[in-house]
């Protein structure tokens, strides 16, 4: 039995094009946003973050160019205690995908 052809590359959905560096930074937490694909996508984004009942959510929707890394997100979230959040990724409209975050002790 011969199986189907593979769609084309631009066809494809893209793998996880948007990576979360998290580290401590002072009193608080920096997480910056990078997104980078092989192709050029359309992504929407949303970040809620934060610790001990002291939550923020902020978003926002880019357009990546094939091998351009881009830099969607840079922020410092202040306070203490332990430093969660959860982003979720929806690229060119499909389903999303979540990305668990926690900072490094």
């Amino acid at each position: 039995m011969m199986l189907p052809p593979d769609p084309p590359a631009a066809q494809a959905p893209a793998a996880q094009p948007v990576r979360a560096i998290v580290t401590r930074a002072g009193d608080g937490v920096h997480v910056v946003l990078i997104g980078e694909s092989t192709r050029a996508v359309r992504l929407d984004y949303t970040l809620t973050a934060g610790s001990s009942g002291n939550r923020a959510m902020q978003g926002g929707a880019a357009r990546l160019e094939p091998e351009r890394p881009a830099t969607l997100l840079d922020l410092t979230q202040h306070g203490s205690g332990d430093w969660s959040g959860v982003l979720e990724v929806r690229v060119d409209g499909r389903a999303a995908y979540r990305l668990v975050l926690s900072a490094p002790n």
